[in-house]
């Protein structure tokens, strides 16, 4: 797996793995970012009709997570009002510097494959992401965003974690790391995460 990351220590493959990526003639990732593709997840992660996110939110509930997109992520309220909650989710859940990259480890090692000409496949197609991420009800994705919010200050911290035990290769220790995140009262963790 990778990080959705453009930290160099992670975008810098290893010697062993560069040399294997060098040789593949094939390149899976998670979902190709075809220009289709990509317009169908934006247009997925927005309401339609007029909806707002405002009102599935407790005001004090919406009053924090505005603070967390405005003041330290700087985006305006324009941008992710009429969002649906797994997306503001994802925004929320993501380092600054990486909203906007293409330099996250899985976007160079596509550009390289495509470059390469290598048989590009994806395990998933917009349409299967969108119905995961829209599985849960938005009551559900309004509590794990709520949550995501309230830890915002722990997040920088637990990224490093993250980073330190992805950079070590140590797959037990994400998943300890994952497993101490959730709920232990809540199913809905055990579902979305």
């Amino acid at each position: 797996g990778t990080m959705h990351v453009s930290d160099v220590r992670v975008t810098q493959l290893p010697p062993v793995v560069e040399q294997v990526f060098s040789r593949a003639e094939q390149f899976v990732m998670e979902m190709l970012p075809a220009p289709r593709a990509m317009e169908a997840i934006v247009q997925g992660s927005y309401f339609q009709g007029g909806r707002r996110l405002k009102h599935l939110m407790q005001a004090e509930d919406y009053l924090r997570l505005s603070r967390v997109l405005n003041d330290k992520l700087r985006l305006p309220e324009t941008l992710y009002s009429n969002m649906r909650p797994w997306a503001v989710l994802m925004l929320v859940s993501m380092p600054a510097e990486d909203m906007a990259s293409n330099k996250v480890l899985d976007m160079m090692l596509y550009q390289r494959a495509e470059l390469r000409g290598m048989d590009l496949h994806g395990l998933e197609t917009a349409q299967q992401q969108l119905a995961a991420l829209e599985s849960p009800t938005l009551d559900e994705q309004v509590w794990l965003l709520n949550k995501s919010v309230a830890r915002y200050s722990q997040m920088e911290s637990n990224m490093r974690q993250m980073l330190g035990l992805y950079l070590q290769r140590d797959l037990a220790g994400l998943v300890y790391l994952q497993q101490q995140q959730m709920q232990d009262d809540s199913d809905i963790d055990d579902r979305f995460m």
